[in-house]
């Protein structure tokens, strides 16, 4: 997760950053019910390889009592075994 790439001289380049150098918040937001698919439609946004994190989290309040929590991650920098680990450990 502390990852970027960057194109020198036309060759990908894999850059590991430290964990005090990432710009890493929770978004936290606010919908309606009815409206949870446009919120979690805008919250998806592209990535910019070259700034780390490549992955994003927010967490939409429907009511004080309901949240869904939403990760949005590029492919890059996750596979399925990372995600189905990822899932595990959230349950």
């Amino acid at each position: 997760f502390r990852t970027s790439f960057d194109v020198i001289k036309g060759e990908i380049f894999q850059k590991v950053h430290s964990y005090d150098s990432l710009d890493f918040e929770v978004k936290y937001l606010t919908s309606k019910q009815e409206d949870v698919s446009a919120t979690i439609k805008n919250f998806i946004q592209s990535f910019d390889l070259s700034k780390p994190p490549l992955f994003k989290v927010g967490l939409i309040e429907i009511d004080p009592l309901y949240f869904i929590l939403i990760v949005d991650m590029h492919h890059i920098v996750s596979d399925g075994v990372s995600n189905a680990l990822l899932v595990k450990e959230f349950m």
